[in-house]
């Protein structure tokens, strides 16, 4: 007689433990199907299957849930004149097991103040089946084809416009089992700009300490802006939504009041 086991098919890799299982089966003059039997790693499971007259189904249920790697299947049956059929083992692959992906560069929130952007992602499946499938999205947008693909992760270096950025990965292994990471990040290659509201320009004062004050805009809400009065030593400001303000000491006749500004990137 002819026989086949139809499913799971020879060299698949499975996301489950419990399979669905089926074997199909045919003969000119009947087949003897109490003669039946089916084989998983070994262990006859023949009592799962319903039995129809051409072929038998089962689904394996949890308490017989295969582990993880490498499983078998043989299927035999005789027809009525007593003759024997058995199918070679039929392999197939179980991994129940998601890979891991991961966004390595730029690390999370960083601030870039260089172009081209370098972004590397990473992936791998330890002992299971293996990546079959990478999909990198910069900004939402497919960029996988500009990125240098290795068994173990990817790289590009891109031309990204100033302002915050998205990197996704996302991967498959070989069963379908997914995972995946983003990141976000900031592109500023411009330094803060700085202007000195007051005191205005060739004012006079009375009392020994000036109020300081103006706008500090960037791209980095960090920005640390210091008033220095001619070489002396530089003075912290209080920086709040774009707004700077300090109290500076001065001397008796004239002094010349500068800032110094720098954010995460321009110092």
């Amino acid at each position: 007689p002819g026989i086949a086991v139809g499913e799971p098919r020879a060299g698949s890799f499975l996301n489950t433990g419990t399979p669905r299982g089926l074997v199909t089966y045919s003969d000119a003059q009947g087949v003897e199907l109490q003669a039946l039997r089916v084989a998983i790693n070994g262990q006859d499971r023949t009592a799962l299957f319903t039995v129809g007259a051409d072929r038998a189904e089962a689904v394996l249920p949890e308490a017989l849930r295969l582990p993880e790697g490498e499983a078998t299947v043989v299927a035999e049956i005789k027809d009525l004149a007593g003759n024997r059929s058995a199918t070679p083992p039929l392999r197939f692959v179980v991994d129940t097991i998601a890979p891991v992906a991961a966004v390595a560069l730029p690390e999370p929130e960083a601030y870039l103040g260089t172009l081209p952007t370098l972004l590397r992602v990473s992936y791998g499946d330890g002992t299971g089946s293996g990546i079959a499938k990478v999909r990198i999205l910069v900004d939402g947008v497919e960029r996988t084809g500009e990125f240098a693909m290795g068994a173990g992760g990817a790289q590009a270096s891109l031309p990204l416009a100033d302002g915050r950025h998205t990197v996704a990965v996302a991967v498959e292994d070989r069963a379908g089992n997914p995972a995946s990471d983003q990141g976000s990040f900031t592109v500023d290659t411009q330094p803060p700009v700085v202007t000195i509201a007051a005191p205005a320009e060739g004012s006079y004062h009375r009392a020994a300490a000036v109020e300081v004050s103006g706008t500090a805009v960037d791209a980095d809400p960090q920005v640390v802006v210091e008033a220095q009065v001619g070489t002396g030593a530089p003075i912290a400001c209080t920086v709040s939504a774009g707004s700077f303000t300090c109290s500076v000491p001065l001397a008796e006749g004239e002094a010349a009041v500068g800032s110094v500004v720098g954010d995460r990137v321009h110092q």
